[in-house]
C-alpha cells in the first residue's frame, strides 16, 4: 500500500457521520478531588501471556465477519465519535507514522525476570504493512487518562488501536516503520470503574516511559496535562510523601512496591542526594566550620516517569483495563562536567491501595 505520513489525528473510520461526540475528559475540571490528571498516548506491548487472549486476533476475526464499532478521536476537544469499520475499511485506514520517542517509548525489559520479547523483536523480519497478524509481538496505540486523586493513581484506557510494524532483522524500534490503524474499545472514564471486572482476562505486564511536561514545543494534542495550574506530579507526590499520605520505596532494590525497602519521609530528600562538605568562612577568610549541604531537588525538572502496568481485556464488552504496578519518577543524570547522559529511576511510590502483590491473573 502507499505509505502516507500521518498529518492529522482526526479521521472518520467507516460510517460515523451524524453521531454526537462523546467527551472523555470534561469531568476532570469539575472534580475537586483530582489533584493531577493527564491524557497520554503511547505504544504498549500487549502480547498476551496466554495466546488464547490475543486482542489482535480477536479484532481480526471480528472484522472478517462484520462491521466493528470504531471511534474517531478529536484530541483538540477530547471527544470521540462512534461509527463502524469493516475489513476493507480497516485496510484503507492504515497510515504510516514517523518514529516518535514520546510515543514509542515502550520497554521490553523492565525487571530482572527473564523475558524473550527483546530477542523476538530484534530478530523479527516483516515487510507486510497491511498484515495485522504478521508481527510476532502485539503492539497497540493506547490512549489513557491518568489521574491522581484521594492519594491513589488511576488509569482509564480510553482507546486502543492495533499497530503494524515492518522491519529488517537486527533492527531496533528506531529503525522500524510503524503503521497505526483504527480506534477500538472506547471506555468512557466517567464510568468511574475502580476495580477490574471479573470477566476481564489478564493480558500481560507492560512498561512505558511517560514524559509529561506542559507547553513543550513538541507536545502533541494527544498528550496533555489537564490540570495546568497543578501540573507537576513529581512535586505533588513529594509533598504527599512528606505529609504521610503515601509512602516512598527504594526503586533500586525493587522496581515493584515493597515495604521491605521503604524510604522514610525524613530521609526522602537525602535519597540519591549525598551531602557535600563545604567550608564556612568568616569575614577574614578564615574557616569557622564545615557543613554538610545537599543540593535542592528541583521537582519542576522531574517530568519523566517509569510506569509499569498490568493489562486486562474484557472480550465481551471490548474494554481494556489497567492496574498501575509501579510508578517511579526519573531524574536526570549529569557528569561532573554538567553533561547530561540520561535518566535514572528515583524513589518509587507506594499508594495506599497497593497490596504488594499483583491482582489475581485470570487464566
Amino acid at each position: 500500500m502507499k505509505k502516507l505520513i500521518l498529518l492529522s489525528f482526526f479521521s472518520c473510520a467507516g460510517s460515523c457521520f451524524g453521531q454526537a461526540p462523546i467527551p472523555y475528559a470534561d469531568f476532570i475540571h469539575t472534580d475537586t478531588a483530582v489533584k493531577w490528571a493527564a491524557l497520554y498516548t503511547s505504544y504498549v506491548n500487549l502480547t498476551p501471556v496466554n495466546p488464547q487472549y490475543d486482542i489482535r486476533k480477536f479484532y481480526a476475526a471480528k472484522l472478517k465477519k462484520s462491521a466493528v464499532t470504531s471511534y474517531s478521536d478529536d484530541p483538540k476537544n477530547n471527544a470521540v465519535t462512534s461509527g463502524t469499520t469493516n475489513d476493507r475499511e480497516f485496510i484503507n485506514h492504515i497510515r504510516a507514522v514517523d518514529f516518535d520517542e514520546t510515543r514509542m517509548n515502550w520497554w521490553l525489559r523492565y525487571d530482572n525476570r527473564k523475558n524473550n520479547a527483546e530477542s523476538i523483536f530484534l530478530n523479527e523480519k516483516n515487510s507486510c504493512d497491511t498484515c495485522l497478524l504478521k508481527n510476532k509481538l502485539s503492539f497497540f496505540k493506547v490512549k489513557q487518562l491518568l489521574r491522581y486523586q484521594d492519594n491513589k493513581f488511576y488509569i482509564n484506557n480510553i482507546l486502543l488501536s492495533p499497530v503494524i510494524y515492518t522491519k529488517e532483522k537486527g533492527s531496533f524500534k528506531e529503525q522500524a516503520q510503524c503503521f497505526e490503524t483504527v480506534n477500538f474499545a472506547f471506555q468512557d472514564p466517567r464510568e468511574r470503574i475502580l476495580t477490574i471486572p471479573s470477566d476481564a482476562r489478564y493480558i500481560g505486564r507492560a512498561c512505558n516511559n511517560l514524559v509529561l511536561i506542559p507547553n513543550a514545543e513538541s507536545a502533541r494534542l494527544e498528550n496533555s496535562i489537564l490540570t495546568p495550574e497543578n501540573w507537576n506530579l513529581a512535586g505533588i507526590l513529594h509533598e504527599d510523601i512528606l505529609s504521610g499520605n503515601i509512602q516512598a520505596y527504594n526503586a533500586d532494590k525493587s522496581i515493584y512496591p515493597d515495604k521491605k525497602y521503604l524510604v522514610k519521609a525524613s530521609d526522602l530528600d537525602a535519597y540519591k542526594n549525598p551531602a557535600d562538605t563545604v567550608m564556612v568562612l568568616d569575614s577574614l577568610g578564615e574557616v569557622t566550620e564545615y557543613r554538610a549541604v545537599r543540593r535542592t531537588i528541583d521537582y519542576d525538572s522531574i517530568y519523566s516517569f517509569t510506569l509499569v502496568q498490568d493489562f486486562y481485556f474484557d472480550f465481551t464488552r471490548e474494554r481494556l483495563y489497567s492496574k498501575a504496578v509501579a510508578l517511579i519518577p526519573r531524574i536526570k543524570v549529569n557528569t561532573s562536567m554538567g553533561i547530561f547522559i540520561g535518566y535514572t529511576d528515583y524513589w518509587g511510590v507506594l499508594f495506599p491501595e497497593e497490596k504488594l502483590k499483583s491482582i489475581r491473573k485470570t487464566k
